[in-house]
C-alpha cells in the first residue's frame, strides 16, 4: 500500500507538470501495455496535453506488424517507432543510428545502436512549437510513462546517449520521478512504472511482467491457455492439455528437471518457468 500511494503521487505529479507525454508501449503487445485509464484521465482533465504513443523494441517484432500497428495507432494518437540502444561505446555513451526508422532493416535493427531516437526528439520539438498552449515557454516539460518493463529508462538513456536511469529487466526498477535535461529547454521526467489494476486481472499483470513472479503467491497456471493462445507453434495437443487442464500440461515438463524425491512433479516451479521463459 505504501509503494502504491508513492507510485499514484509520481504520477499525479508528472500529469500535473507535464506539456507532453511519452507513453512507451511494448511492440509485441501494444494494446495489453496501454494504460488507456491515464490517457482518458488526460483527454478528460488536460485536453491540451498531448500523448506520443512510443512503440519501443521494434527489433523483436516483424516490419509488416510493426506497419500495421503504427498506422492503426495514430488513428487516435501521435506514434514513434524506436529502438534503445543495448551496447555502450567508450565514454559510457550510447550510439544513435541516423538511418530512419521506415528504412532499417532487420539487420540494422539487430545492431547495439539506438533507432529512432532524431525522429523522436524531432517530434518532440515539432508538437512544443506548434502548439499554441506552450505560449513561448522556455522550458518543456516531457513525462515518460508507462507500464512496467515497456522500456522507459532506456529510451531515456538512449536519447541522452548515457546511463542516465536506472535499468532492468524486472518490475519496479524505477522508484522516483527523476528529471533529466535533454537539450536546450527539453527537460524528461522518468515516471516509475505504472500499474493500472482495474480491468486487468492477475494473470495478465503476470504475463506483462508487471509483477515479479517469484513474489506470486500462491502461484496460479491459468496464465498458461493466455500463452497457449499466443503461440503458433504449440501442438494441438499440448494445447487442449493447457486449456484442459494446466496441470496436466506442467505434469509434462518433467524433462526439465522439476521433480520432488520420489518422482512427483513439482508444479508450481515448472509454472514458474514456464512463465520466465515466456
Amino acid at each position: 500500500d505504501g509503494s502504491r500511494r508513492m507510485y499514484t503521487g509520481a504520477l499525479n505529479r508528472i500529469l500535473n507538470e507535464a506539456d507532453l507525454i511519452l507513453e512507451v508501449l511494448d511492440a509485441r503487445d501494444p494494446n495489453g501495455c496501454r494504460t488507456k485509464q491515464i490517457e482518458d484521465f488526460i483527454h478528460k482533465k488536460r485536453p491540451e496535453l498531448k500523448i506520443i504513443l512510443v512503440l519501443n523494441k521494434i527489433d523483436l517484432v516483424p516490419k509488416n506488424v510493426l506497419d500495421d500497428w503504427m498506422n492503426y495507432l495514430k488513428e487516435e494518437n501521435h506514434v514513434a517507432a524506436f529502438k534503445a540502444a543495448t551496447q555502450v561505446r567508450r565514454g559510457d555513451s550510447y550510439v544513435h543510428s541516423r538511418i530512419q526508422v521506415s528504412n532499417a532493416t532487420h539487420g540494422q535493427l539487430m545492431t547495439g545502436n539506438c533507432v529512432g531516437a532524431e525522429e523522436l526528439v524531432n517530434m518532440i520539438k515539432a508538437l512544443t512549437r506548434q502548439d499554441s498552449s506552450f505560449g513561448g515557454k522556455a522550458r518543456v516539460n516531457v513525462g515518460v510513462l508507462g507500464m512496467p518493463n515497456v522500456g522507459k529508462s532506456s529510451i531515456i538513456n538512449s536519447l541522452l546517449r548515457t546511463r542516465a536511469a536506472q535499468t532492468g529487466d524486472r518490475a519496479g526498477v524505477t522508484k522516483t520521478l527523476q528529471s533529466l535535461h535533454l537539450e536546450r529547454g527539453i527537460t524528461l521526467i522518468d515516471c516509475p512504472g505504472v500499474v493500472i489494476e482495474a480491468g486487468l486481472s492477475e494473470a495478465q499483470l503476470v504475463l506483462r511482467n508487471c509483477i515479479p513472479i517469484d513474489k506470486v503467491r500462491p502461484l496460479t497456471a491459468h496464465p498458461l491457455p493466455d500463452i497457449s493462445q499466443q503461440l503458433p507453434g504449440i501442438p494441438s495437443g499440448a494445447r487442449k492439455s493447457m486449456h484442459g487442464s494446466s496441470r496436466d500440461h506442467l505434469t509434462r515438463w518433467q524433462k526439465r528437471g522439476k521433480l520432488f524425491r520420489g518422482g512427483e512433479t513439482d508444479v508450481e516451479t515448472a509454472a514458474r518457468q514456464v512463465l520466465k521463459d515466456w
